[in-house]
């Protein structure tokens, strides 16, 4: 007899019909189905079982060839839409359904999974060829049938068919029913167009619950067993959108979120599947190395797969979210490459001078993180932009190691110089003085800073301006003056310096010298010219000087010793520094030099001497000096510079005198020093005239006396000694 149901008839067109009934918890003692035993015995009539649920029954006779679901004995028995599972038998036959020897069962749409039995779990028998869209759990002790024909799933006892059903319970409708959870093989698994709703040929319209089949979420296709899932949505939860760097994991773990579109159906333990689809290279693996993976849903339906680690290739994939029943959702991930830093060089500042640079990365998953060592004093980088600011407070240069990490932890390195220049200045104290009216060139020179500088001046003469990018003061001044210049400096990154400076304009030089002193002929001579005005130092020329002088053309120095005589006209140039210039002619007479007499010979003579040859010893004598006795010129010799000889006649030397005797020499005329010459008698013996007789003589002539008459000249006679 059958736990629940026994149904026996032998009357012809006798027919049995079971739909949208549930069967569970009964007990078959005897050799009958758990839940229901049908026998139509001779062909009389047909039994029908059609959205229907068999659950729970349970044969107990160890002796028992009955099903623990169903117990068959009839040729006519079909079973549309309906699910048969958890039952069990004690005895022989099928845990689910016995179709007696030599009887025969046409299954359509059904579920037969999750009994037990002895003999078979959950079929024994013979199912009529063409049963469809069937899913057998485990298909021993069944033929008829096979797995994958007529869109059949058959499994083994090695490897059986998991229908995924929920518990027994309501979910809609007036009866029970196992409600198909997310991912079970029976959704959308009873073909395109439902099974027919026996004995008519039409498909079913509504399942156990009154649901209608197909549902439109499905496509149009039905689900096998006595519930129509009304489906589940799948949606990418969390880790959705996410992005992590080459070869780094993922931060947020992917997770799905199964939901049903019907609130009472359950989703918990449904089992979710990941899969890797790579685009372009990029693509990432789950824990083990693996492509997809799997987990199971929780009581919220969410369902997170193990990490995700991306590959080595930069780009975007996708992580597809699958589970029978649902549409897929998809996870949409990027790769960013590694970080990178792209600076490869810092530009140099000036110690004093605020600094703002930033260094710049690519790559990596957001946001990066960036230190450095090595910073000169006063600068820092900062860690989230990488701009590096602060005012260096020394000079030199350093080695900075730049690190960027990002987000995920990928690192990044480089070693970079930054030079802190010294503080800009100007090194010149001092500018040179410039002409009046005459082009200025003076380039103002700066030390230190940083890139190119710029300049700028006040007060600056009339007629000079500074070059901005050279610092050189040019042009040409149109008036003498002093000025105080204000000289500024800028270096390429703002740092300035100042100084002031003396700028004196000078007016153009002029020759202040408006005679020559006289030369001597034979002399040595130094007469330096003179100037006015002018920027020193100076550069002096000049044409016309007697042979033996020459210029200084540094300092205008007239210098020598000559020979000639005579008057020269002399041109006389300066020109200063800048290139003003003056000239002026000059006359420079070179006299002869002035003589000088030391000696006479002879240097006297006595009245009525003959001519005779005077020698003139001294100094000074040139050729053509002429002898002059007492002012008479005698015809002269010259013999050297020390000596001449001159004829001196006997008509000059009658008369006792002393004469005078100078030397001349020629134009211009210059006379000696004067030397006596003298003429005289010179140590003669006394004459004797007397008109008294001379006593003592005895011829005396009468009258004769004794006259004495001194001559100039000689020596006087001894007086008589004293008589004795």
């Amino acid at each position: 007899m059958g736990g629940g149901l026994s149904y026996t008839t032998g009357a012809a067109g006798a027919n049995l019909r079971i739909s949208g009934s549930t069967f569970s918890g009964n007990n078959a003692t005897g050799n009958g189905g758990g839940g229901l035993r049908v026998t139509i015995n001779n062909g009389a009539g047909q039994g029908y079982i059609t959205n229907s649920t068999i659950s729970g029954n349970t044969n107990t006779n160890p002796g028992s060839s009955g099903g623990g679901g169903i117990f068959v004995q009839s040729d006519g028995f079909v079973v549309t839409n309906s699910t048969i599972t958890e039952n069990s038998t004690a005895g022989g036959g099928g845990g689910g359904i016995r179709v007696s020897l030599g009887k025969s069962a046409t299954l359509n749409g059904t579920i037969i999974g999750g009994n037990s039995g002895t003999d078979a779990n959950d079929v024994s028998g013979d199912i009529v060829s063409g049963s469809a869209h069937n899913l057998i759990g485990d298909g021993t002790g069944v033929s008829g049938i096979s797995n994958g024909t007529d869109n059949n799933i058959v499994g083994t006892a090695a490897m059986p068919v998991n229908a995924r059903l929920a518990p027994l319970g309501n979910y809609g409708g007036t009866t029970r029913t196992h409600a198909l959870l997310p991912g079970s093989p029976a959704l959308n698994a009873a073909g395109a167009a439902c099974p027919a709703n026996p004995p008519t040929t039409a498909p079913l319209a509504v399942d156990q619950r009154g649901v209608p089949r197909p549902q439109p979420t499905a496509g149009g296709v039905c689900d096998i067993g006595a519930f129509e899932s009304r489906g589940f949505t799948l949606t990418a939860s969390a880790g959705a959108t996410q992005q992590t760097t080459a070869g780094r994991p993922f931060p947020i773990a992917l997770a799905a979120t199964l939901a049903p579109v019907d609130a009472g159906d359950p989703v918990s333990g449904a089992t979710v599947t990941f899969t890797i689809n790579p685009i372009g290279g990029a693509t990432g693996t789950f824990a083990g190395g693996m492509t997809t993976a799997t987990a199971a849903t929780n009581a919220n339906g969410v369902a997170t797969a193990s990490a995700l680690t991306a590959g080595s290739t930069a780009g975007s994939f996708a992580v597809t979210t699958s589970i029978a029943g649902a549409a897929n959702a998809t996870h949409t991930l990027t790769v960013n490459p590694l970080p990178t830093i792209t600076t490869t060089t810092l530009p140099a500042t000036t110690q004093g001078v605020a600094y703002d640079r930033t260094v710049m990365a690519t790559g990596g998953t957001s946001p990066l993180t960036f230190t450095a060592t090595g910073l000169p004093t006063g600068l820092m980088v900062g860690m989230t932009g990488g701009a590096i600011t602060g005012t260096p407070t020394a000079s030199g240069t350093s080695t900075i190691m730049v690190t960027v990490t990002d987000a995920a932890g990928a690192t990044a390195m480089q070693s970079l110089t930054l030079t802190v220049n010294p503080p800009v200045a100007i090194s010149a104290t001092a500018l040179p003085a410039a002409t009046r009216n005459r082009p200025y060139d003076q380039t103002v020179m700066a030390t230190g800073g940083t890139g190119t500088p710029t300049y700028a001046a006040t007060g600056l003469p009339a007629g000079l301006m500074i070059g901005m990018s050279t610092g050189a003061i040019t042009g040409t001044p149109t008036a003498a003056s002093s000025a105080m210049v204000t000289i500024t400096v800028t270096d390429g990154v703002g740092a300035t310096a100042m100084r002031m400076l003396t700028l004196v304009v000078n007016p153009a030089p002029t020759i202040t010298t408006t005679t020559l002193a006289d030369a001597v002929s034979g002399l040595s001579y130094n007469q330096t010219v003179a100037t006015a005005g002018g920027t020193a130092p100076f550069t002096f020329g000049v044409t016309g000087l007697p042979t033996g002088l020459m210029m200084n053309t540094m300092t205008g120095a007239i210098t020598g010793t000559t020979t000639a005589t005579g008057m020269s006209t002399v041109t006389v140039t300066v020109a200063d520094t800048n290139g003003a210039g003056a000239t002026r002619m000059l006359t420079l007479n070179v006299n002869n030099p002035a003589p000088t007499l030391t000696a006479l010979s002879p240097n006297t003579m006595t009245p009525g001497s003959p001519a005779f040859t005077l020698t003139v010893a001294g100094t000074g004598f040139v050729n053509g000096a002429i002898v002059r006795f007492d002012g008479s010129p005698l015809t002269t010799t010259f013999v050297s510079s020390t000596r001449l000889t001159a004829q001196v006649p006997a008509s000059m030397i009658t008369v006792m005198k002393t004469y005078v005797v100078v030397v001349t020499n020629p134009t211009p005329v210059t006379a000696s020093n004067t030397v006596p010459f003298t003429v005289a008698i010179v140590n003669a013996a006394p004459v004797l005239r007397s008109t008294a007789p001379v006593m003592g003589m005895q011829n005396a002539v009468p009258g004769l006396h004794r006259t004495v008459t001194p001559i100039p000249g000689g020596t006087a006679p001894a007086p008589n000694p004293p008589r004795r």
